[in-house]
């Protein structure tokens, strides 16, 4: 499918979307591309026509998912790309920018931010794994606190003891 690709900014966006650890809306999309949301549109749509990603009919908003036989060969290509950097630091940027809106979302409902968290925890991961491989120049001096807290709090404790500590604070 991904030689079958018509133009090299769809194999590009292939390569960028394949970061992605489960569904994504066409806005993160557009964030990890580096366009806007009406680009990342089109180029989601040529994708989806491509059978590349498909879209999950069944969610209440618009949501994106990479073909799993695709994101796997994608991934794997990936890495020889300089593109696959650019969307990289996007990626964690805006995975890191998240955890932010997460930490807003502790002070009113800890078990909703938990679940939160939880559901995206391997885009999460992903990202603090590159967080931790790049250059920490690339990477906004406020992220740090952040990326290293969380990272902190995740070794500290198991998942029993980190619902259990949010519904406590619930």
């Amino acid at each position: 499918m991904f030689f079958f690709l018509p133009c090299e900014k769809l194999k590009e966006s292939a390569v960028s979307v394949s970061l992605f650890c489960r569904s994504f809306s066409a806005e993160a999309a557009a964030t990890i591309l580096g366009v806007d949301a009406s680009e990342a549109v089109i180029q989601l749509e040529g994708l989806r026509h491509s059978k590349v990603v498909s879209v999950d009919r069944e969610a209440k908003d618009l949501s994106y998912d990479i073909h799993p036989l695709m994101w796997s060969f994608v991934r794997s290509i990936g890495n020889s790309k300089k593109f696959y950097q650019k969307a990289r630091e996007r990626f964690c940027d805006f995975f890191v920018s998240k955890k932010k809106d997460f930490s807003a979302l502790l002070d009113e409902d800890y078990v909703n931010a938990f679940n939160s968290f939880d559901l995206n925890r391997h885009n999460f991961e992903l990202a603090l794994n590159i967080f931790l491989k790049t250059d920490h120049l690339l990477i906004p001096e406020e992220y740090h606190e952040i990326i290293m807290s969380s990272y902190l709090f995740d070794t500290m404790l198991d998942d029993k003891q980190k619902k259990r500590y949010f519904q406590l604070l619930g």
